[in-house]
């Protein structure tokens, strides 16, 4: 198994590379734009729910060119200098992770469909923990149940503390058992969370890609 992971690593990361490191053209410029729930997206191509909301132009070397004010607010922040060369190398980094994590998309999933294929896949090895604890929780209580009774009949000290130990020790599996299907839960609203959120950069990136194409095609024929 150790091998397989480790052969599966290694195709991901050789097709990422070739993603990288390809001579991909990338839009001369990005939108900077900030969501309701105030989270920060980098994206070649400007949602049309976001123009009246403000929005930033800027370059690939993270420099604005230029800040579009909301509809509501057209007042811009000022910032000194030191912020500004701080707000733009983060930018830029920003901007680099983005391209990054864009390539890896489109070198592990076609379509919206295999990714919601994989999503449901680990969603599902989730679940399935999920149920098999919840089984071992019900096994050992019924058995701590059926101690209890036992050792009210039991006269031997012996034998009264070796079926305590027991029932000590199934109630701290249970105690184990409850915080590992926590966290799987925590991990599954994780899963949840990042599935929106690839499902969303992937359709922007497959659209993008067809209007390339598309593009591509187009003026190929005005030259034939």
């Amino acid at each position: 198994m150790k091998n397989i992971a480790t052969r599966c690593t290694c195709y991901i990361f050789l097709l990422t590379s070739l993603f990288v490191y390809s001579p991909i053209i990338y839009a001369e410029k990005f939108f900077r734009w900030v969501d309701t729930n105030g989270e920060v997206h980098y994206s070649y191509t400007l949602p049309p729910s976001v123009s009246q909301k403000g929005y930033t132009k800027i370059n690939e070397k993270g420099r604005r060119i230029e800040t579009i004010s909301s509809a509501d607010d057209r007042k811009t922040k000022k910032l000194s200098p030191k912020e500004t060369a701080t707000d733009k190398k983060l930018t830029a980094e920003q901007i680099e992770a983005q391209k990054k994590y864009d390539n890896y998309l489109r070198a592990t999933y076609l379509s919206i469909e295999e990714l919601t294929a994989v999503y449901e896949k680990k969603k599902q090895v989730i679940e399935d923990q999920n149920k098999l604890y919840d089984s071992r929780i019900l096994s050992l209580t019924d058995a701590i149940k059926k101690a209890e009774k036992q050792i009210k009949t039991l006269k031997n000290k012996a034998q009264k503390e070796k079926m305590q130990k027991y029932i000590d020790s199934s109630q701290e599996s249970i105690t184990v058992y409850k915080e590992m299907i926590e966290e799987n839960q925590a991990k599954q609203e994780k899963l949840s969370a990042n599935y929106e959120k690839d499902k969303t950069r992937l359709t922007e990136l497959l659209s993008e890609d067809d209007k390339k194409e598309a593009d591509a095609e187009g003026n190929n024929s005005e030259n034939q």
